[in-house]
């Protein structure tokens, strides 16, 4: 899907100025779209380490993952993309594709610092996760529909760091919250309507 980065800024934005309002996130660290970035294990051990990482345009890949410096971390992952012709009342040749994407947004807290449970952190962030995205916040001419759709929450946090901290020593905490919110966001667009060079 075209313009993804700034659907989850868009999310990212939403949830920072409509639910996580409270003081207690207002040092929160909100990202876009991350990637597991390798580097060789310390003190010479075999193999390979991944941490999530962002990359930001003309510097090094910056990490996003569990820092108990920030009282909540907010960054996604980008699982498939999958594309089709829209059926359309008129024929218009193709030209409307149905896009959806597949996304996870992974969740990490100080429960001591915000002072609330993975379940209601859960659902505070739920509640701000944009269903329709109002046509004045469309990235682009072209669009007719954006809509989120909320799919699963995952709360196992072991398995959450072992997927994203690949060969590296569980560090959670007993107060670190880790949950992974599963999200697809689905929308319709004219493919001649795009730029998206960016130039």
């Amino acid at each position: 899907m075209p313009f993804i980065d700034l659907l989850v800024g868009l999310i990212n934005t939403n949830l920072q100025q409509k639910t996580l309002t409270d003081k207690r996130f207002a040092k929160g660290d909100y990202n876009g779209i991350a990637m597991n970035v390798y580097r060789d294990r310390p003190g010479g051990q075999q193999g390979k380490q991944s941490l999530p990482c962002i990359y930001l345009e003309g510097q090094d890949a910056k990490y996003v993952g569990v820092d108990d410096s920030f009282p909540i971390i907010i960054y996604h992952k980008l699982l498939r993309n999958t594309t089709q012709p829209a059926k359309t009342q008129f024929g218009d040749g193709n030209k409307t594709i149905k896009a959806t994407t597949l996304l996870n947004m992974l969740v990490y807290a100080d429960r001591a610092r915000i002072r609330l449970s993975p379940e209601d952190l859960e659902a505070l962030v739920l509640s701000g996760l944009v269903d329709e995205v109002p046509k004045a916040d469309y990235p682009a001419n072209g669009f007719s529909t954006i809509v989120v759709y909320h799919m699963e929450t995952n709360f196992n946090a072991q398995g959450i760091f072992a997927q994203e901290y690949q060969n590296v020593d569980f560090f959670l905490k007993p107060e670190s919250i880790l949950f992974q919110i599963t999200y697809r966001i689905e929308s319709q667009y004219r493919k001649d309507c795009l730029a998206i060079c960016g130039c």
